[in-house]
């Protein structure tokens, strides 16, 4: 084996091992989030509340905005739990452990469930509208504003 051979193999498992990683933080940040649902409610609640009296309720429905997006990101990390049944996959006849447990295992850099073709949306979206000053988007390195080689251009 070269020393590029072994660069790549060496950085291909590092990566395994920090998806590896970032995938058990949000499995342990969902659970945190379920067994700590109520003090996260509560929290958000007292904390509009205070911030609605100092503002003197000029800005209560903005506040309250905040409070609702803030309450579906707590949802969304809260999905990430191992076992999560999600009603909408109850509804297609899926149960925890099912299906969307998969998207936890270690995919080998092979497409997830439910994730297949996000790269060619991503590449597709960008290449239709490509964002000022970063170039076109160069499909060889997956990314805008690159050459082949992986240097950004200006």
């Amino acid at each position: 084996m070269s020393l590029l051979q072994d660069l790549q193999k060496a950085a291909e498992s590092a990566a395994r091992e920090g998806l590896k990683a970032a995938k058990q933080a949000g499995r342990k940040a969902g659970q945190l989030a379920h067994d700590n649902r109520e003090k996260i409610d509560s929290a958000l609640d007292k904390t509009s509340k205070v911030v609605d009296e100092k503002t003197g309720g000029k800005f209560t429905s903005k506040i309250e905005g905040m409070k609702t997006q803030a309450a579906k990101g707590v949802d969304l990390v809260e999905k990430s739990r191992p076992g999560h049944a999600d009603p909408t996959d109850a509804a297609a006849g899926e149960s925890a452990g099912g299906p969307q447990d998969a998207l936890w295992e270690d995919d080998g850099g092979v497409a997830q469930p439910g994730h297949e073709g996000a790269y060619d949306a991503a590449r597709d979206a960008a290449a239709a509208n490509p964002e000022p000053g970063l170039g076109e988007f160069d499909s060889t390195t997956g990314g805008p504003g690159h050459d082949e080689s992986g240097t950004p251009t200006p």
